[in-house]
């Protein structure tokens, strides 16, 4: 599974908002800058974080972007549902909405033998995304436990393997 550049977009700017957080707005601009995000791009995604509330823009010489709430607040799974939608990984998890017991892909819940699995992990992903709050991120160490930590460098090299 990967993450979109969207979504890593929006969690390194929303960091960068968060490392700033109490000093006043950010012009763009600089965020763009000191986290190599191409500003069109950049942009588009901040009007996205704007409109579901977790940024608030400032206009004028001295305007920029804050966050709308304290960085302990807001958690990474908040920025990506906010730019991304929920983090579902299979469209067959979702209900259809004239009928609770069937999924949008029209099998029977009760049917289907991979449903489990796909709520599972959705579960999961929404369980881990949302339990890292921006300030564990800028605290460098996302909240993760220390076997967590000391796993990331064999995921990395078994992504790259791949």
């Amino acid at each position: 599974m990967r993450v979109s550049a969207k979504s890593e977009y929006a969690v390194r700017a929303m960091v960068y908002l968060a490392r700033t957080h109490g000093q006043g707005p950010v012009p763009l601009s600089q965020v763009a800058e000191r986290e190599h995000i191409p500003l069109d791009f950049l942009e588009q995604v901040m009007l996205q974080l704007r409109n579901r509330g977790l940024v608030k823009s400032v206009r004028g010489v001295h305007g920029g972007y804050l966050l709308a709430a304290p960085p302990e607040d807001l958690s990474v799974g908040d920025v990506m549902t906010a730019v991304e939608g929920p983090p579902i990984p299979v469209p067959c998890i979702e209900l259809a909405a004239d009928d609770q017991q069937t999924c949008t892909m029209g099998q029977v819940m009760l049917d289907c033998s991979t449903r489990d699995v796909w709520v599972l992990l959705y579960s999961k992903i929404s369980q881990t995304l949302g339990s890292v709050s921006l300030a564990d991120l800028c605290a460098g160490h996302a909240g993760a436990p220390p076997t967590l930590r000391t796993t990331l460098p064999m995921v990395a090299a078994t992504a790259a393997a791949v």
